[in-house]
């Protein structure tokens, strides 16, 4: 990104009227500056993933429980959507 920055200011001197291009030239750190912004954000992105990943990894086998304890709780509940309902023709009801 930092050669961006030199590059494009290079680059930016020849698009500009002449009167202007020393200017352009010496703004390469306009591009510099979100760079460095860019960099200290994606270091914060890639330490999130990873402090995420090893929270994953405490909460997995846990978490896995829990769901096995909540699908036999709504199974003795009587409200299991795998249970087949038998369903009257007009309206839907349930059938006793």
């Amino acid at each position: 990104m930092f050669t961006t920055g030199v590059l494009s200011s290079i680059y930016a001197s020849m698009l500009v009227p002449s009167d202007y291009a020393q200017a352009a030239l010496m703004s390469s750190g306009i591009i510099n500056g979100i760079a460095i912004y860019l960099k200290s954000y994606s270091l914060t992105m890639v330490s999130s993933k990873l402090v995420g990943t090893i929270a994953a990894q405490l909460i997995f086998i846990p978490a896995a429980y829990y769901v096995a304890w909540f699908a036999e709780w709504i199974n003795k509940r009587g409200r299991c959507a795998a249970e087949p309902r038998s369903y009257h023709i007009a309206g839907g009801i349930p059938a006793e």
